[in-house]
């Protein structure tokens, strides 16, 4: 492999950035090579987002090599033999060559060795995929671990024993998944059955770290096998999940069960984080909401109520920030409401949904995935969903009123009346935005104190 097969005359800002931070060891008489995804995505043909480098550079000798060539230089890791340096207004990783110590809490090594050989420092690093070095000038590619075989093949393989890697970092088995939901690649066998094993091991790991991976595997591009095959894990993290496992819907409405259903809803809704985690959450109540009619259907009322309850407790584990959680909460409430293809029907949901169009097509986004996650009589309905979008567009085109700031009255308005402020400017404003919704008044100051039965 050249390096014109790793940088091309259309190379990115980023890579020629770390090449002239690669160079600056290089010419200060050290050896240095780009490492970890920065290989992988390349070879890859993906997006790339950051670089890192290694190299055997002492600490303090790479500081005063980038500081005295100018650059920014920060200590972001000093025990562990790493700093930051800002390159051309990109922020590179440069790690010392390093053996990892023993592992106590399933997370961190209690020492690092500094190694003098760059084979040394890949046979550390968590996956094949990952433990690929390259340097330009050499124009070859350093793969003691078989990773670029790997990549071609579509799997994650651990570096060397699989349980151990695992009982060194617990993280890494959200790492393997992730990245096998991103890449849409398959779990070498070993590995696979190994992170079976292990998944007690996640107990270890911080829960923000726990929501920052699975956000990541949710949001990947096949997302569906990995929470079929590994659901073990996905119990782990999530046991408001576990009840819906081969749990039987028995309505011709479903052709899955609810867990499975979950799944492929999350397959179908928009890879965003919010679309990705109400899709995982918005059925978790049903199993707590069976019942069967007199001819043995199954039916599920207000499940979305238990479901609500269930993603405030997964929310709050996690640490979700407040402003995502109030929207994944708000659309799980509502992603079961009948929405008739009017506008004020659409209007009324708008209001529902804090005026924000925003969780409007979220909803409409959830609304389909959960159609198509159906039994197939149920496709239908996808029409109606983009007859719902198409009403809500017209709505904001013609700037119809469906919140409060939209009201062409205000508690200001109340005020001037001579009313003192409390509940009832709540209830007085909100029946005026009823009466403008519901086309009995319309949007216009003097209309709504008459409607109101206020006098001026």
């Amino acid at each position: 492999m050249t390096s014109e097969d790793l940088f091309s005359p259309k190379d990115s800002a980023l890579r020629k950035a770390a090449c002239l931070a690669l160079s600056l060891l290089e010419d200060g008489g050290f050896e240095a090579y780009f490492v970890g995804g920065f290989i992988r995505d390349t070879l890859l043909n993906r997006p790339i987002n950051d670089a890192d480098l290694t190299t055997n550079a002492p600490y303090e000798s790479m500081v005063r090599l980038f500081e005295n060539a100018g650059y920014t230089v920060h200590r972001t890791g000093e025990k562990h033999g790493t700093v930051t340096v800002v390159v051309e207004g990109f922020p590179l990783e440069i790690t010392r060559y390093r053996a990892d110590g023993a592992y106590e809490d399933h997370r961190h090594p209690t020492q690092v060795t500094f190694v003098s050989t760059l084979e040394e420092d890949l046979a550390r690093r968590d996956f094949t995929i990952n433990a690929m070095a390259y340097n330009p000038r050499i124009g070859a590619l350093v793969d003691y671990h078989n990773g670029a075989n790997d990549l071609r093949r579509g799997i994650i393989r651990c570096v060397g024993d699989p349980r151990q890697r695992f009982q060194e970092d617990a993280l890494r088995i959200l790492r393997a998944l992730r990245f096998a939901s991103q890449l849409n690649f398959t779990l070498e066998p070993e590995t696979g059955l190994a992170i079976h094993e292990s998944v007690e091991l996640l107990c270890s790991v911080s829960a923000e770290r726990l929501y920052s991976e699975f956000t990541k595997l949710l949001c990947g591009q096949n997302p569906f096998p990995i929470l079929m095959e590994y659901s073990d894990v996905v119990f782990q993290l999530i046991p408001e999940l576990k009840e819906s496992w081969k749990f039987d819907q028995m309505t011709p409405y479903h052709k899955y069960d609810v867990y499975e259903h979950i799944a492929h809803t999350v397959e179908n809704v928009p890879a965003t984080p919010l679309c990705r985690w109400i899709a995982l959450m918005h059925d978790a109540g049903k199993p707590a909401h069976f019942t069967r009619d007199e001819k043995g259907v199954g039916h599920f009322k207000r499940h979305a109520i238990t479901s609500e309850l269930l993603a405030r407790q997964v929310a709050e584990r996690f640490k979700m920030p407040r402003d995502f959680t109030e929207d994944l909460l708000l659309i799980v409430r509502r992603h079961d409401d009948v929405v008739e293809e009017t506008p004020r029907a659409v209007k009324r949901m708008l209001f529902k949904l804090g005026g924000r169009p925003d969780l409007f097509e979220v909803l409409c986004d959830m609304k389909r995935a959960d159609t198509l996650s159906q039994a197939d009589r149920c496709l239908p309905r996808l029409e109606m969903v983009e007859h719902l979008r198409a009403i809500a567009a017209d709505v904001l085109k013609e700037d119809e009123a469906f919140s409060l700031k939209q009201l062409d009255l205000s508690g200001e308005d109340l005020i001037a009346l001579g009313l003192k402020p409390g509940p009832q400017f709540s209830q007085l404003l909100n029946a005026a935005l009823e009466a403008v919704i519901d086309e009995a008044c319309p949007n216009e100051k003097e209309a709504l104190i008459s409607y109101l039965g206020l006098k001026q």
